[in-house]
């Protein structure tokens, strides 16, 4: 971006694009203490977004973007210039905090927040077979 203007000059253009078969597919966001700058960007592009949960711990804190000025004498003079935002206009100045909160473990050799972030994907896509006591998952073509 340059004065305000998005340039195009390094956009790929792709012939034929993928094309979901489900156009809004669950979404479990996993985050942490380590999840921290364009980390917590990413935390943030999902928030607000339908069929979309945050797992695990508050992130890192680092949601501000900054800008960078020479000095005469060459040096330089980074400031905080922005504020992480979501989709929906909330801004994050401090750390992205979870939907589910999730205390790091490992329970069974599986992470906690991975397992909990895994029990409502399943939640959302596992269906009862009408046929048996099974549970099976919906078909690609659904």
């Amino acid at each position: 971006m340059e004065n305000g203007v998005i340039s195009t000059e390094y956009v790929t253009k792709v012939a034929v694009p993928y094309v979901l078969k489900n156009q809004h597919p669950a979404v479990a966001v996993l985050s942490g203490p380590k999840c921290g700058s364009s980390g917590e960007a990413t935390v943030a592009a999902f928030i607000g977004r339908e069929n979309t949960k945050l797992f695990g711990q508050p992130t890192a804190g680092f949601t501000k973007g900054n800008s960078d000025y020479t000095l005469p004498d060459g040096s330089m003079l980074f400031l905080s210039s922005g504020i992480q935002t979501d989709r929906n206009g909330k801004k994050y100045p401090d750390r992205i905090y979870p939907d589910v909160a999730v205390a790091e473990s490992e329970e069974d050799g599986m992470d906690a927040v991975l397992q909990k972030a895994r029990e409502w994907l399943l939640s959302v896509y596992l269906v009862p077979s009408r046929h048996s006591k099974q549970t099976v998952l919906p078909s690609q073509d659904s």
